[in-house]
């Protein structure tokens, strides 16, 4: 019988259950674990080694399984598994007993999954289990990551197939993918993409088939595989043709199904011009403007985040309306 810490013990008795345990908690109760655990184990490695032993597969699952829900990357994971006494009850890791695997070791065995084409696999295999049961994942940040029931109907008023009823909108077709950052140097503050008014953002745009922009989705971001994995699966139908630069974090949509074709662009104007970005270096650059035209100091930190939901919600707003408008039963002419 293992002997809880103080910290452990402390946590339990507090009277307030927060959001973050309870999905946590109804994780823990319907993802099929020992299914997910049965297919990766033949290809982990084993104990019977000289060193440092293997961390056990429930456990690294788990830390993958909430890196993906809450969009962090490896280090991130690593700090927030200190921080927070709930997430380590849920990967199980006990501080007085073991340390929290670091970010190194959490991307081996990513690399791992994707070797053996394991990601999609376990993924899809979890949202089909959700959906068994009514449920839908809803992704979301380290406080707000949800699910949800699912749904009772998805016809609208005319009792047809509607794919928009009970769900978002996703981008599908061709989708134009780039990288960038809100904000500039302060002064005397830290040059560089590292200084600390410097956030960055994935834009996605859906164009139409005469290179048109329809559809679009902007997310304040770090430019890591995971942090793409999960853009792409919240953001896209797959598999769309995606069209990209060459930044690493980039490559994960094949991994994913779709079909991407990736173009190492250089810096400079001669990417700016490049026909294949068009829609998605106007987005950016009207971006920009808009910001710098409107305020003269914002904390892009704090809220980055805000100022892209805001642009989506503008951007896409002419589209959906439209789309609405068609699913409407007419009502005649009016003289």
């Amino acid at each position: 019988m293992n002997q809880r810490s103080f910290a452990s013990t402390e946590h339990a008795l507090k009277k307030k259950r927060t959001r973050r345990e309870k999905f946590l908690g109804d994780m823990e109760r319907v993802v099929p674990w020992p299914r997910l655990i049965a297919l990766i184990e033949p290809l982990y490695p084993t104990s019977a080694r000289v060193g440092r032993q293997p961390v056990g597969v429930p456990r690294m699952l788990r830390m993958v399984c909430r890196q993906q829900w809450y969009g962090l990357a490896d280090e991130a994971l690593e700090d927030a598994l200190y921080d927070s006494q709930a997430l380590r009850d849920f990967v199980g890791i006990d501080l007085s007993r073991e340390p929290v695997p670091d970010a190194t070791t959490l991307l081996k065995f990513r690399r791992l999954l994707l070797a053996n084409d394991l990601t999609r696999t376990l993924f899809g295999e979890i949202n089909a289990h959700l959906a068994e049961q009514g449920l839908l994942m809803r992704a979301g940040t380290i406080v707000d990551a949800t699910i949800i029931a699912a749904p009772s109907s998805t016809k609208n008023a005319g009792n047809q197939h509607d794919p928009e009823i009970g769900s978002e909108r996703r981008l599908s077709g061709r989708v134009e993918v780039d990288d960038a950052y809100l904000g500039g140097q302060r002064s005397g503050g830290k040059a560089g993409r590292g200084f600390e008014n410097k956030v960055p953002f994935v834009v996605a745009v859906q164009t139409t088939e005469d290179g048109r922009p329809h559809l679009a989705c902007l997310s304040a971001r770090p430019f890591t595989k995971a942090a793409m994995e999960d853009f792409i699966a919240a953001s896209m139908a797959l598999p769309p043709p995606v069209i990209s630069d060459g930044l690493g974090c980039f490559t994960v949509a094949a991994s994913m199904g779709a079909v991407h074709d990736r173009e190492v662009t250089g810096g400079g104007r001669a990417s700016v011009l490049n026909e294949k970005f068009h829609a998605v270096n106007t987005l950016i650059s009207n971006v920009k403007t808009a910001l710098t035209g409107t305020y003269h100091a914002i904390n892009f930190a704090k809220y980055g985040w805000r100022y892209l939901a805001e642009v989506q919600f503008r951007f896409n707003r002419p589209a959906l309306r439209h789309a609405r408008n068609a699913r409407k039963p007419s009502k005649g002419t009016r003289f």
